[in-house]
């Protein structure tokens, strides 16, 4: 679901927005919806990265990083049970290793306005 990985640039905060939406920002010309998951966002940072999601056609949601170390692939089969929370709401899965796998799916529909 990554569709590109890259710096923060101007990222707008939407004051009436309802978490995980933070703001928009341009993304080949187009708005882009930029979601937080974490704590405060820190969108002006300049190690702040920007993780562009699509559905396979199109960007469709970008989700702020503070960093990205490594991007893997995961199997379903390999997670263990995230933890219940907000957080766990956009959870799939946590690895052997620690590592909180992030359901795409639950973020990219997070961010799709209700018909």
């Amino acid at each position: 679901s990554i569709v590109a990985i890259v710096r923060t640039t101007a990222v707008t905060p939407l004051s009436r927005a309802v978490a995980p939406v933070y703001g928009v920002t341009a993304w080949r010309g187009r708005p882009l919806t930029v979601l937080s998951v974490g704590g405060s966002p820190s969108a002006k940072d300049s190690q702040c990265r920007l993780i562009v999601l699509g559905d396979g056609r199109r960007a469709v949601v970008g989700l702020l990083a503070d960093t990205v170390d490594d991007t893997r692939v995961v199997r379903r089969s390999a997670l263990s049970p995230a933890r219940g929370g907000a957080r766990g709401l956009f959870a799939m899965g946590v690895t052997e290793d620690a590592v909180l796998v992030l359901d795409a799916d639950a973020l990219l529909n997070a961010a799709r306005p209700e018909p």
